[in-house]
């Protein structure tokens, strides 16, 4: 996989030289009228907004996010506006849908220094970054927006950063909208009721633990076959996103959504740091604002998005919207508490713990 993906990218770097000279639109995938006008308006900036740098950098951004998904949309804005701010001298070019590989592969193509930036979630980074196994930690959140409120912390941020430099990336820009949903067929009414529950979950060794802890039967059917796996009854329920449960049509199948703060669901823009350290001070402090910048985007096309879906799994889908009774969720809590989270505090110790569970609180009083 490292040999095919070296290839790609030199032959990536020979057409960008080619045209070194031109400055096109975004051909990302996923780009919606939104972005389109968003665009228009970067190509009509001021000369006062245009960016005078020291050097010329080219970053390939790799994701796995699909066509349409608020990655895809966000990276294609950001690919327009590095372009036209820069004149081109930072150029910022997007392959999503897994053109460069899936999670893992990009990730280690990442750290490696092969591809600059790469889009993903904290449950695919943590193998990489042990201390992001905080965001597995059930029922640790128990409101909508308080990752957002964490995220806009400078402290929390600063903490986390440190963590993503031990591994040698940096944390470039994050989107902390979306949590985790579950769509199910059946209702859970009471603790009793997930005793021999089918639960699809991700192949993740902290979420399998939960569900079993709670008295489920966690399944890690492939996304692929989770269509038909909940069609046939062999799973009654999954926890994805609300974009995923959108893309992989188990709307159709399933006819409860709960809106839960289960488990916290990241997406993180994150950077070989080498490929960072390459910019001069002066370019760094500028790339810095463009992030924050492009950020505020990333936050307000998820938001949007996020809204757009539960309209969609209401008025077109049908399902029916529930909370978590707040009896069980104190119950699973409890029981995440004495089971997973101590695996977790064991596994990358009490301080990233500490300072995970001291931000929430900060977050919610």
């Amino acid at each position: 996989m490292r040999k095919k993906i070296a290839l790609l990218l030199s032959f990536i770097l020979l057409v960008s030289l080619a045209g070194c000279n031109k400055t096109t639109p975004s051909e990302s995938e996923g780009t919606s009228s939104s972005t389109n006008e968003t665009s228009t308006s970067a190509q009509e900036s001021s000369a006062e907004d245009m960016a005078v740098l020291s050097g010329s950098y080219q970053f390939n951004v790799g994701s796995s996010s699909p066509v349409g998904t608020t990655i895809s949309k966000t990276m294609a804005y950001v690919e327009e506006n590095a372009t036209s701010r820069t004149e081109g001298q930072l150029v910022m070019k997007y392959y999503g849908a897994s053109q460069l590989g899936n999670d893992s592969e990009l990730l280690t193509e990442c750290v490696g220094g092969n591809i600059p930036i790469v889009v993903m979630t904290t449950a695919s980074l943590v193998g990489t970054v042990p201390q992001l196994g905080v965001f597995d930690m059930y029922c640790a959140i128990s409101e909508e927006d308080t990752l957002s409120k964490m995220m806009s912390d400078k402290d929390f941020r600063e903490t986390i950063q440190g963590w993503f430099e031990e591994a040698g990336l940096k944390l470039i820009m994050w989107d902390p909208v979306p949590s985790k949903q579950i769509a199910a067929t059946k209702t859970i009414d009471s603790f009793d009721d997930l005793k021999g529950y089918n639960m699809r979950t991700l192949s993740n060794s902290n979420h399998i633990a939960f569900w079993n802890a709670v008295g489920a039967n966690p399944t890690t059917v492939v996304a692929s076959e989770l269509y038909l796996a909940v069609q046939q009854g062999l799973v009654d329920a999954l926890e994805m996103n609300m974009a995923a449960i959108l893309s992989y049509k188990v709307a159709e199948v399933t006819n409860y959504i709960y809106k839960s703060s289960l488990l916290p669901h990241m997406a993180c823009v994150v950077m070989n740091l080498d490929a960072y350290n390459s910019m001069s001070e002066e370019d760094k402090a500028w790339f810095d604002e463009f992030c924050d910048e492009m950020n505020e985007n990333f936050y307000e096309t998820s938001l949007a998005d996020e809204e757009a879906a539960w309209n969609t799994v209401q008025e077109q889908y049908n399902m029916t919207v529930l909370d978590f009774d707040s009896e069980v969720f104190q119950q699973m809590k409890s029981v995440a508490e004495e089971t997973e989270w101590e695996t977790i505090r064991t596994a990358i110790g009490d301080k990233a713990v500490d300072d995970y569970l001291n931000a929430i609180k900060a977050a919610e009083e």
